[in-house]
């Protein structure tokens, strides 16, 4: 029998700004100078971790944080640089919000969960660091990761020879089914669509097979969705990311209009090449040029091609090689964090509980509903508070 060990990595930040924004939302406009401001928002924060927590009832918990300036702004400096759209809420105390998040992450971590922090780095890099630590060594152990940011799928992962997955789970309702999903290669749902040929004592039962199929069932606001990790790594590379100001790979002037590579033109150069992955990317560079020339009607000489490519990897690939080797050093800590991944799983979670006897306790009946961080905004046309 395979039993079932399962990680879960959750991205604080992204799921802070969408609990703030819920709280903002269904309670008065908060400053969050006072006290009872920073409690209901952190009874909102604790009661989303929980309910996740509680969804997944995993082995090991790391909360993935981000720090105050990421290493990836001095790849791409100045005003348009990396993540340079992000502006703080003006009237909001960010100082005490903050304040609020150390306090709730200390919280956490004084009941089993681990805490992924470095200098300079995202929980992009935290993440990279975990799934690349477990599939590496801990082939027993499977991964889930929780964020609304997509860029994470690139991550999604699963090995034919051992049945390791990675996972990543969304925490935005989808459209109009009313769902959350997760997302999972087509190879792994295809492993989930077998049905195992068990013999009489069960002992050839896949526990992280059923672990998942638990989820889907218990959980009827939770689908299956099929991504292809090397398609989202890819289009980045190729179209760049509005949301967080990385250029195009390529851009130049057309009739007086700025222009670059759209999905379109990385379709038609990725079909020509053959470019199915990072690997084929790689080896057909030497043939860009002429592709770039041909979307692009025009002679590409302003740009090395090489070095580009270097920097689109570099802004929005999640591969430790390409990171600062300070952060590709932290993976020991990681590893360090993994290590106390046991039988015992954490479940049913309470935020008044984890609150006790804390500055946040609250009796009162916080200021905002504990709607879930789970609302369907999106039908709202709503979208999260900016962050920097």
């Amino acid at each position: 029998m395979k039993t079932n060990k399962t990680i879960l990595c959750l991205d604080w930040s992204n799921i802070l700004f969408r609990s703030l924004f819920i709280n903002q939302l269904y309670g008065t406009k908060m400053t969050y100078d006072n006290i009872e401001d920073c409690q209901s928002f952190i009874y909102k924060f604790a009661t989303d971790v929980c309910s996740i927590i509680n969804i997944f009832k995993p082995n090991n918990v790391i909360l993935l944080t981000d720090s105050q300036h990421a290493w990836r702004k001095d790849v791409l400096p100045g005003e348009d640089g990396y993540k340079s759209n992000r502006q703080k809420q003006e009237g909001v105390n960010w100082d005490n919000i903050f304040k609020c998040s150390d306090d709730l992450k200390q919280l956490f971590k004084n009941i089993g969960c681990h805490v992924a922090e470095y200098e300079h780095s995202e929980a992009d890099d935290m993440a990279a660091l975990c799934k690349e630590v477990i599939f590496e060594k801990y082939h027993d152990y499977n991964l889930i990761i929780v964020s609304a940011d997509a860029d994470l799928r690139q991550l999604i992962d699963f090995d034919p020879l051992t049945n390791q997955y990675c996972a990543v789970y969304n925490t935005i309702v989808k459209g109009k089914t009313g769902k959350r999903f997760l997302y999972i290669t087509q190879e792994m749902q295809d492993w989930l669509g077998k049905e195992d040929q068990v013999d009489i004592f069960f002992s050839n039962v896949d526990e992280s097979k059923q672990y998942i199929k638990d989820i889907i069932t218990q959980n009827v606001k939770i689908g299956i969705e099929i991504e292809n990790p090397n398609e989202v790594l890819l289009h980045k590379i190729f179209c760049g990311d509005d949301g967080d100001c990385v250029p195009s790979f390529y851009s130049w002037i057309h009739n007086g209009k700025s222009v670059r590579i759209t999905p379109a033109k990385e379709r038609k150069i990725r079909e020509t090449l053959g470019i199915k992955t990072i690997a084929d990317l790689i080896q057909a560079k030497d043939n860009l040029k002429p592709l770039i020339e041909s979307v692009a009607k025009k002679d590409v000489n302003d740009i090395n091609i090489n070095e580009r490519l270097q920097r689109q990897r570099t802004l929005v690939e999640l591969n430790s090689s390409l990171f600062p080797k300070d952060i590709q050093s932290y993976k020991d800590t990681i590893d360090y964090m993994i290590q106390s991944t046991g039988e015992s799983i954490f479940a049913n979670m309470k935020a008044a509980n984890i609150l006790k006897g804390t500055e946040y306790e609250n009796s009162n009946k916080p200021k905002a509903l504990t709607a879930s961080v789970f609302k369907d905004m999106e039908k709202y046309g709503l979208t999260p508070i900016p962050i920097f």
